[in-house]
């Protein structure tokens, strides 16, 4: 067992959590991964089923899903942490839209891939609440709204007021809430520790965390750690 405590999801992913032998010596790959959260399971996951001739080793410190993957709310949703609006001052409307509708894509891609893994993992697809506790809060609700609507995907959210809101959930101080569709189309729940998305290592490839002295020698290698995990990870070309 890990000696650090784990969190819900990891108690509950059907592994005992003990770390693989530390890589002790040299290797080479076609591609290193490092981190073994969900992007960097997801990397090796797709990797494999692209060309598994690839040889793909994943260099994780601790264990599969062991910081903030491992740590999560179960929800599975679209959206981004930076706006439409921004992406569209950056690189255009049109891509801005289409990187959009690609995170409501990815929530049916985690149901369809977890479904072709044979992997039960609770996904259940029923939209998703953003609530405004006070007055305060309702204009950025709108502002949302809006941004929604002007890059065409409004018909996907509804604002909500106290009453339909108190129908579905009862939250102390809420006035409004922004709802997101269920269905076709809404933000699901997922526990992402079961399976090649989490704790339970992917056993395709090479999963290991590294020791010293020990090095990996691969032609591409994808940096997908949180960032203050990334000094672990001494990288040369």
């Amino acid at each position: 067992m890990h000696p650090v405590a784990p969190s819900f999801w990891l108690e509950t992913a059907g592994d005992d959590l003990t770390p693989r032998p530390a890589l002790d010596g040299s290797t080479t790959a076609d591609v290193a991964i490092l981190g073994a959260g969900l992007t960097g399971l997801w990397t090796a996951w797709y990797l494999a089923r692209r060309d598994p001739s690839l040889r793909v080793v994943v260099v994780e410190r601790e264990i599969a899903g062991f910081a903030a993957s491992g740590r999560n709310g179960a929800w599975c949703a679209p959206d981004l942490n930076i706006s439409m609006g921004r992406l569209a001052r950056l690189h255009g409307e049109d891509a801005a839209r289409r990187m959009q509708q690609a995170t409501y894509d990815a929530v049916d891609e985690v149901a369809r891939a977890a479904t072709e893994a044979g992997i039960d993992a609770g996904f259940h697809k029923g939209g998703s609440l953003y609530v405004a506790r006070g007055p305060q809060g309702v204009p950025a609700l709108e502002d949302a709204l809006r941004e929604y609507e002007r890059f065409g995907f409004g018909d996907r959210y509804r604002l909500l007021d106290a009453g339909a809101l108190d129908d579905r959930i009862r939250i102390a101080g809420a006035t409004r809430a922004l709802a997101g569709g269920r269905g076709d189309w809404g933000a699901a729940a997922v526990a992402s520790e079961r399976g090649p998305i989490g704790a339970r290592e992917p056993r395709a490839g090479a999963l290991a965390p590294i020791g010293y002295p020990a090095s990996v020698q691969a032609l591409r290698i994808a940096a997908v750690a949180n960032a203050g995990a990334m000094p672990a990870f001494p990288c040369s070309t």
